[in-house]
Formats: C-alpha cells, structure tokens, sequence
C-alpha cells in the first residue's frame, strides 16, 4: 500500500508535466482550458479534459483538474512545475511577510474551505494572485491536495498552514539574530 501512494506523486507530476508541454505547442488546447475552471465554459475543455479524468461525468473527480489545469493554462511563463506546496507560494507572492495581514487572510480563507467545491472556488482567484507575484507553485502537489483535500481534509490543512509558517527564505537559520 505505501508503494502504491508513493507512485501517485509522480503520476501527478508526469500529468501536469505532459500538460505544460502540450499547451507550449497547442493553441486550441491552451485555449480550452483557459477557462476551465469556470462552470459556464468548462465544456470547452471536455474533449481533452477525458483523457485526464477517469470519471469525467462526475463534477467532484473533475473539478480539481479543471481548477489546477486552468490555472496553468493561464501560467504564460510556465516550462516546468513549480516547487512550492500552497502554503509555501502563498507566503513567497506575500514576499515572506508571515505578518501581512493580506496573506494571513488568504491563507484563513483556504483553511476554512469546507469541502472540494468551496476549496476549488476559493483557489480560482488564489491560484490567479499567486502566478501573478510570481511564485513557483508546484502543480502536482497541489492537484494531488486537492482530490484527497476531502479524504484528509485537516491534514491537508495544516499541512498548508505548516508550510506558510514553518518557511524560511532562502534557507534562513531560525537563530541568526542569536
């Protein structure tokens, strides 16, 4: 069992990175999931969408692809995943101000998410500010997070709150001032 949940990252991974490479080449396909995460256009992507989702029926097991694909589709920068958990980009696009009221605030808004579709929701504009101060979120993670965010949700959680505020910039030792 151990071995079959280690594999799963890099399935991830290998998903998202086949999904970048693809969207550097294929216009339409960008294009698609530009909006994917939006429930009124999300159609547009279900040609492609089928061939990452096993149960592209089901709202719930689609949901966090359209959401974390979405956001890559809207990454024009992007070449390769990212590093950072949520937490971790979080703080970076707050430029490491674990005090910035702002970023605190964001993160209490991703704590308090109930279920997958609040969390799904509340990401959209998240993901959006995160590209935007140029943080290197890992994808994969973060995909993964979201489709057992229900499974493990307080894990979950305080793994991202760990991440924000356990943290350190550029490897900064906890006693340097001492």
């Amino acid at each position: 069992m151990a071995e079959k949940q280690e594999n799963k990252p890099d399935r991830y991974a290998e998903l998202i990175n086949r999904f970048i490479k693809r969207i550097k080449t294929d216009g339409a396909f960008r294009a698609a999931f530009k909006s994917a995460d939006n429930a009124d256009m999300e159609h547009r992507c279900w040609e492609y969408l089928a061939f990452y989702v096993d149960d592209i029926e089901n709202r719930k097991k689609r949901r966090p692809y359209t959401t974390v694909l979405a956001a890559i589709a809207r990454n024009k920068d992007i070449s390769v995943d990212g590093k950072q958990g949520l937490g971790e980009a979080l703080l970076a696009a707050s430029g490491y101000d674990r005090e910035n009221s702002s970023a605190r605030m964001r993160l209490r808004r991703i704590l308090a998410c109930a279920d997958m579709d609040e969390l799904c929701s509340v990401l959209r504009p998240m993901l959006n500010y995160i590209y935007g101060k140029g943080a290197d979120i890992s994808y994969s993670r973060l995909l993964k997070d979201i489709i057992w965010f229900e499974k493990d949700t307080e894990n979950t959680k305080a793994r991202w709150a760990r991440q924000f505020f356990s943290v350190k910039k550029d490897n900064q030792e906890d006693n340097q001032d001492i």
